[in-house]
């Protein structure tokens, strides 16, 4: 899951450079022309070649108590106090990365005076090649650690979580490119190593046939309130001005990483032994 999520970097690396650049070049709605086509060519693919995997063991419907209602979709996660304290980590990632992508690039811009070429590329490259590191080398790390202690999923993305404010506040606060650079790096790496087990922290405390709906609630979750971390740093930028809002704005999105470790923390110390699902081995 780590690997298969390490793809979604390795794309927004590319489209940091190639979006500038086309924004640059012939504007930036037209970047919004290139991509959604490209979108919309991959779904067609989708629709001929992705496949439903046939039920092994059909069973009727009316008595097949694994089925979970609308209602019980929608209740998963509030029931199961590790899997809130965890969509509450999820939602201070997805906070922090929606403001993230959408400002950096101007961010950068408004430091160094960078063109929207370098300012997309350089705020995309240097944040997520760590972040690709850091899910690579957490994904494996927390599979060995979770066969000898069942809790190092949780303590990983919470130390990561911890390790991201100052790393945020070095970004947003540094006097200089290069250091702001260094800042979106670590930034990024403790980010990577969170994101290793988003899911598989969350599964450890779901049962298997309730896993899609939860991952589904939870991320909408997190998308509804991190939909608005754009909205707060435009205003930062009205209030404080092009020299200083966007700076200040970023070093208040170290709160949210803050709020998320200290959720993540709770889960390991008092839920997560009482939620754990016990699964046999096959």
């Amino acid at each position: 899951m780590s690997l298969h999520q390490g793809a979604l970097y390795v794309g927004v690396m590319t489209s940091g450079f190639l979006g500038g650049w086309i924004a640059q070049t012939w504007g930036w709605r037209s970047a919004f022309y290139v991509f959604g086509s490209c979108g919309i060519l991959l779904g067609i693919v989708f629709i001929f070649r992705l496949k439903d995997t046939p039920d092994p063991t059909p069973a009727d419907p009316a008595h097949a108590p694994g089925i979970p209602t609308l209602l019980r979709a929608l209740g998963i996660i509030f029931r199961i106090p590790t899997a809130l304290m965890l969509t509450t980590g999820l939602t201070a990632i997805v906070f922090v990365n929606n403001g993230f992508m959408v400002w950096a690039p101007e961010f950068l811009r408004e430091k160094a005076t960078l063109s929207l070429t370098l300012a997309g590329g350089y705020s995309m490259f240097w944040h997520h090649l760590p972040a690709l590191i850091g899910i690579s080398i957490g994904g494996p790390l927390s599979d060995r650690w979770v066969l000898k202690r069942n809790t190092a999923r949780l303590e990983l993305q919470a130390v990561a979580m911890a390790l991201g404010v100052p790393a945020i506040l070095l970004m947003a606060l540094a006097p200089t490119l290069t250091m702001a650079c260094v800042g979106l790096a670590l930034f990024g790496l403790f980010r990577g190593l969170y994101e290793s087990n988003t899911h598989a922290a969350l599964f450890d405390v779901i049962e298997p046939r309730h896993r899609a709906s939860a991952v589904a609630i939870s991320v909408m979750l997190a998308f509804l309130v991190g939909s608005t971390s754009p909205w707060l740093l435009g205003k930062c930028r009205e209030w404080f001005g092009t020299s200083h809002g966007l700076s200040y704005g970023f070093a208040g999105l170290s709160l949210a990483y803050l709020i998320g470790a200290a959720a993540v923390t709770a889960a390991r110390l008092f839920f997560f032994r009482h939620d754990r699902i016990h699964e046999a081995a096959e």
